[in-house]
């Protein structure tokens, strides 16, 4: 795969950076989601105490 980026004419650090932008990317994704199911379950938790 690497060989793959070479013959490309990237050099490895393009492809290292790369690689960091897709994990920063996936890290972003999962944080958003994350934050999102907290807000789903919030009014459920709160609601369900009232009742």
């Amino acid at each position: 795969m690497v060989d793959f980026y070479f013959r490309m004419g990237l050099d490895y650090r393009d492809v290292v950076r790369l690689f960091i932008d897709c994990l920063d990317c996936i890290m972003y994704i999962t944080l958003r989601i994350q934050d999102c199911t907290i807000l789903f379950m919030l009014p459920d938790l709160s609601s369900d105490d009232i009742v």
